[in-house]
């Protein structure tokens, strides 16, 4: 992990590992408060616990893009993923899994110890307080996750939007984003924060639940030219299919097709990008014995028949050297 101090106020952490790669920033907001914003291509993130400055926390987490993992107390995992809300008042955790390998989202960190001793004459005039988060979500010690609400999420948008502009100081943004959080702590308090109508349904999985899935997501990528059926993966983990898709879903959030076919896609892109290989062979590395086949799921996917693709990438590329 490489830290950089982009201001007094924001801070860059970076992570690269071969060719993935996370963009965190941080930013001090109020005394005890501070907000993250995560962009991140990797499939996971291993922290330290050293480098954190206090454990007592409460945290909110919104999920713009991709699936984050969360560990439970009980040793179980959930994930969130799209516009859901996630709040955490228990030990954090360091190491971070985001089983699509991309996840955008926003979190908020409390420090109750700090936040006990500041005035924050800012959110009176919104008639709430950090104090009264803390009181109204840290009474459980559990993990609270619901789909946010439309006001919830499009503050959300909003302090992305702000952060992302590039013709506005740091300062400017700063001053802007403060008074964004000071909208969703009021949500957070007034029962605006959830969506009331619909259910977030998020399955929970054991450590075993939990190892199975990942095991099998790496045996059916890992030679993506074989077709492996999902009875034969069950039957290696003495599981019915059905189990072995259960707990699957639960962590990549689609079934196995859907995801070996996200994964086929994605190293046909890599293949189209950094080869010279024909269609034909780059369709049978990827698993596809039928070339027209393979041609018609990469459009579907990329919007580009796969030679469109590689040519529209080689433009780019002569441009990128101009």
């Amino acid at each position: 992990m490489d830290y950089r101090q982009l201001s007094p106020e924001i801070f860059e952490l970076t992570v690269s590992e071969a060719d993935e790669h996370a963009e965190i920033y941080l930013l001090n907001l109020f005394p005890g408060i501070m907000l993250g914003i995560n962009y991140v291509n990797i499939h996971r993130i291993k922290g330290n616990t050293k480098d954190a400055a206090t454990t007592n926390t409460l945290r909110i987490n919104y999920c713009f893009e991709g699936r984050c993992e969360v560990k439970l107390t009980d040793g179980r995992y959930v994930y969130v993923d799209n516009n859901a809300l996630c709040i955490e008042d228990h030990e954090p955790q360091y190491n971070f899994h985001y089983p699509l390998g991309f996840y955008k989202g926003i979190q908020i960190f409390i420090d109750k110890d700090v936040i006990q001793k500041q005035p924050f004459e800012a959110f009176k005039l919104f008639g709430v307080s950090p104090q009264m988060i803390v009181d109204t979500y840290s009474s459980t010690n559990q993990t609270f996750i619901r789909i946010a609400s439309e006001d919830f999420a499009s503050k959300s948008v909003e302090i992305l939007s702000v952060w992302e502009n590039k013709e506005v100081s740091y300062e400017s943004k700063l001053q802007q984003i403060r008074f964004l959080i000071c909208y969703l702590f009021y949500y957070l308090l007034h029962n605006k924060a959830f969506n009331t109508e619909k259910t977030y349904n998020a399955s929970t999985l054991s450590h075993s639940q939990y190892m199975i899935a990942l095991d099998c997501e790496h045996q059916i990528t890992k030679d993506l030219s074989k077709k492996i059926t999902v009875e034969s993966l069950a039957a290696g983990y003495r599981i019915s299919p059905s189990s072995l898709k259960n707990y699957f879903s639960g962590i990549y959030g689609c079934s196995i097709s859907e995801y070996l076919q996200i994964m086929r896609m994605r190293q046909a892109k890599i293949l189209l990008e950094t080869t010279n290989n024909s269609v034909m062979q780059i369709a049978a590395f990827v698993g596809y014995e039928n070339q027209s086949k393979f041609s018609a799921v990469f459009k579907k996917h990329t919007g580009y028949a796969p030679l469109e693709y590689k040519k529209i990438t080689i433009l780019k590329r002569n441009e990128e050297k101009l």
